[in-house]
């Protein structure tokens, strides 16, 4: 009666064993194949990270740009007549017209976080450093629309008194080739406008600063992550 007794407690034994293990092999390939789809994910999103930091580029350098025009019509506003009406027009259109579209490619985040595998992501640091990142995206395209608000207002203003000569454009693609038309003197609402339109560029510039420092140590921590 013993013998059966041992044989049987050996059999389930053999097959809990069996069992266990065949839960502990099906776990490991889940595991695999869910960090197999976080690193597929992981390198979309450094791709992303990348594509972002040229849009920051070229959106930095067209703030700039309406910077340094802004600042023209601020030391000249008074005496315009004393320049060329081409370079008058140059700095209205570029002060008045300029503004910016970022594209938020946020569908990689999204996915490793409606997935669940960004719990898989080893560097706690990546994970604050994307949250932030898209948080930071949405305060973007807010001060993109006060920037677009001033633009309408001075719509009136640039359709009066600056003509575009041709479909010429800046590396950019913003219309540059304009004469002004208007008085020897810049209205001072008009000035006012564009001082405050000023305040929106600086800080978008500031904002774009730090976007560029936490991608690239994004990029660096997602690249240490995949090796």
């Amino acid at each position: 009666m013993k013998k059966y007794y041992i044989r049987y407690a050996l059999e389930f034994l053999v097959i809990t064993l069996g069992v266990t293990l065949s839960f502990f092999m099906e776990y490991r390939r889940e595991k695999q194949y869910k960090e197999q789809l976080k690193e597929q994910s992981l390198s979309r999103v450094l791709q992303n990270l990348e594509i972002d930091n040229e849009d920051y580029g070229f959106n930095k350098a067209a703030h700039l740009d309406a910077l340094n025009a802004i600042r023209w019509i601020d030391q000249n506003h008074q005496n315009v007549s004393n320049f060329h009406p081409d370079t008058t027009g140059y700095y209205i259109q570029l002060a008045a017209f300029t503004s910016t579209t970022f594209y938020d490619n946020q569908e990689e985040y999204r996915s490793l976080q409606n997935s669940g595998l960004i719990e898989f992501i080893e560097d706690e640091e990546i994970v604050i450093g994307l949250q932030n990142k898209y948080v930071t995206h949405e305060y973007m395209k807010h001060l993109e629309d006060e920037v677009d608000g001033f633009v309408e207002r001075l719509k009136p203003y640039r359709h009066k008194n600056v003509y575009i000569n041709s479909e010429k454009t800046n590396v950019r693609g913003y219309p540059i080739d304009a004469t002004y038309t208007g008085a020897a003197e810049i209205p001072l609402e008009v000035v006012q406008a564009l001082h405050e339109k000023r305040w929106w560029h600086q800080l978008y510039l500031k904002r774009v600063d730090e976007l560029i420092s936490g991608d690239q140590l994004l990029i660096k921590e997602i690249q240490l992550e995949l090796e």
